[in-house]
């Protein structure tokens, strides 16, 4: 599941942005176990990014939601030209819980919920994917976890897990310091959504974590890729100050570890150079 594209990176307006990313430093790439994780997608999926309550979190913010569509459906067409027998789908990835190094404890919610349901709402009318981004913050993840489960009843909704943002391994501010989640962290959301997906019949559904460094996601060789309806794609999600090469090298380590699918993502106005549709495919 490749590419998963958005324009901005993730900053609350006057937060300072986040640590650049080192260089790489060469590891082992352990064997990712095998799985029997269901693949509730077989197509490229291509995603805009944001928040509907301002333009500075990504593109979501930025335009109408038909004109969203609009953008979407063109972008992605040109990924279709080139995947071959695949099909596309396209998808908005929605900070649904936004990190604010102002604001105590750290992350809040959305302060408009009435234009994140007519962003879901719109969605679901018009066959579009729907992840509910959460950064957590020092907030905890089955709190924050059994708040946004009931919106996995829609066919079309997602979650996805911003660990640059998970602050209670590492302290500091968000934005500032450089957060991480542990294995165990992102195995007890995926256990939280199996556990519902079981519960409540629900179709396979989809858990985006993301990463640009190696230092957010700790013992990632451990993240269980076995669980039978909820499928972990790891997002690429660095800014590609250091060019295409880094940016793909990051990709490319990625998928030396443990995931059960792999996506990367664009900053249209911060990467040195923006990957075209066919050195990305």
């Amino acid at each position: 599941l490749a590419p998963v594209a958005s324009p901005k990176p993730t900053a609350t307006p006057g937060a300072t942005p986040s640590p650049t990313r080192p260089a790489a430093t060469p590891t082992a790439r352990p064997t990712p176990p095998p799985s029997t994780g269901a693949l509730p997608l077989a197509d490229t999926v291509v995603c805009y990014y944001g928040n509907r309550a301002a333009a500075s979190l990504g593109v979501l913010g930025e335009f109408s939601l038909t004109e969203l569509e609009a953008k979407l459906r063109s972008r992605a067409a040109q990924y279709d030209a080139l995947n071959g027998n695949k099909g596309t789908k396209i998808c908005f990835d929605y900070i649904y819980i936004v990190a604010n190094g102002s604001a105590h404890p750290y992350a809040h919610y959305t302060p408009r919920m009435d234009l994140f349901e007519e962003a879901l709402a719109y969605a679901e009318r018009n066959n579009i994917l729907f992840f509910i981004d959460l950064q957590l913050g020092y907030r905890d993840i089955e709190t924050e976890m059994n708040k946004v489960l009931p919106y996995l009843k829609k066919p079309n909704v997602h979650i996805a897990l911003d660990t640059e943002f998970y602050m209670p391994h590492n302290g500091g501010i968000p934005g500032d310091t450089l957060g991480s989640m542990d294995a165990a962290d992102v195995n007890l959301a995926a256990r939280i959504m199996q556990q519902y997906i079981t519960e409540n019949n629900l179709p396979s559904k989809i858990l985006k974590v993301y990463q640009f460094d190696t230092r957010m996601i700790s013992n990632k060789h451990l993240i269980n890729l076995d669980l039978p309806n909820v499928y972990i794609l790891i997002n690429a999600d660095g800014v590609g100050f250091g060019g295409v090469a880094g940016k793909l090298g990051d990709y490319e380590q990625y998928a030396g570890e443990a995931h059960n699918g792999l996506g990367i993502k664009l900053f249209f106005d911060w990467d040195a150079r923006l990957l075209s549709p066919d050195e990305l495919m």
